[in-house]
C-alpha cells in the first residue's frame, strides 16, 4: 500500500509540519488505466482536512485492505471504475464493514466490464450505506442516463454530475469530484458526532431516573375500614351523611 498522510509530500507540494487530528480513514481502488499517482492531488487535499488516505494495490484482498481502518474513526472505500466494482464486493466482506463508499465512474451493474478481472461478481443493486456516487455527464463507458436510475432506487445515495467523461479522479471535473467527497466525508463525521452525543445523553438520562426513584424502606399495610369505625360496612351503625341510625 502507498499511504497519503500528513506528512507525505504530494505533487511537490509540503502539508503542513503539525497535521490536524485524523477524522476519517479513506481506502482508494484504483481501476483500469489508473495507478496510485491518479490519485495524489485528491489524497493531498483529503489529507489537508484530517482524512486518512491508503491506495490499495491491484492484488490486496479484502482482508489486507481492511487493514487500512483506524479505531473509532469512519471508515470509507473510494472506488473508480472497475475499482468501484471491488468496492461494492469488498462492502459485504465482513473483515472490511466501511462506513460509507465513495465511487467514482461506476460501471454499469448489469453489464460485465473488460479489462481487469474482479475476484467475485458485484451485487446487481447498491448496499444499504451512505454513498456518493459521482459521475462524469459526458461518460461513455457508463452513461449517466443509465447510472441516474441506479441511484434513485438506492434510498441512502446521492449522486452528483461532474463536468467531463469517465475518469473523474483526473478528468475536467476532478475539483468538483474533490469537493463533493469532502462534503460527504464532513457528513459522516458530523453524524458519528451526533449520534455518539445522543447515545452519552440517554445514557445520563437513564442514569439521573434511576437516582430520582425512591424506594420506600417500608410499606405499610392500609388501614381497614371495618376497625377504623369509618366504612359503611362497620358495627358502629354510621349513617353515609354522618348521622348515627
Amino acid at each position: 500500500m502507498t499511504a497519503a498522510t500528513a506528512t507525505a509530500t504530494i505533487a511537490n507540494a509540503q502539508l503542513p509540519a503539525e497535521p490536524p487530528t485524523t477524522r476519517t480513514s479513506v481506502l482508494v481502488l484504483p481501476g483500469r488505466g489508473e495507478n496510485p499517482a491518479s490519485f495524489d492531488a485528491l489524497a493531498f487535499r483529503l489529507a489537508l482536512d484530517g482524512h486518512a488516505v491508503t491506495i490499495a494495490g491491484e492484488d490486496e484482498t479484502a482482508t489486507s485492505i481492511g487493514e487500512a481502518r483506524l479505531p473509532d474513526r469512519p471508515f470509507v472505500v473510494l472506488g473508480s471504475d472497475t475499482g468501484a466494482l471491488r468496492a461494492l464486493t469488498a462492502a459485504a466482506s465482513p473483515a472490511l464493514r466501511p462506513d460509507g463508499l465513495v465511487l467514482f465512474g461506476l460501471p454499469l451493474l448489469y453489464r460485465a466490464s473488460a479489462g481487469r478481472p474482479l475476484d467475485e461478481p458485484p451485487p446487481h443493486a447498491l448496499p444499504n450505506l451512505p454513498i456518493l456516487l459521482v459521475h462524469g455527464s459526458d461518460d461513455q463507458v457508463s452513461p449517466l442516463s443509465l447510472i441516474r436510475p441506479t441511484a434513485q432506487v438506492a434510498r441512502r445515495t446521492d449522486l452528483a454530475v461532474v463536468a467531463g467523461g469517465h475518469q473523474v479522479a483526473t478528468g475536467s471535473g476532478r475539483h468538483f469530484a474533490t469537493a463533493s467527497t469532502l462534503v460527504f466525508l464532513e457528513t459522516l463525521v458530523l453524524s458519528r458526532t451526533l449520534n455518539r452525543d445522543r447515545r452519552r445523553d440517554l445514557a445520563r438520562a437513564a442514569v439521573g431516573s434511576r437516582q430520582d426513584v425512591q424506594v420506600p424502606a417500608r410499606v405499610g399495610r392500609a388501614p381497614d375500614p371495618a376497625q377504623s369505625g369509618t366504612g359503611r360496612g362497620s358495627g358502629s351503625g354510621a349513617h353515609p351523611s354522618g348521622r348515627r341510625t
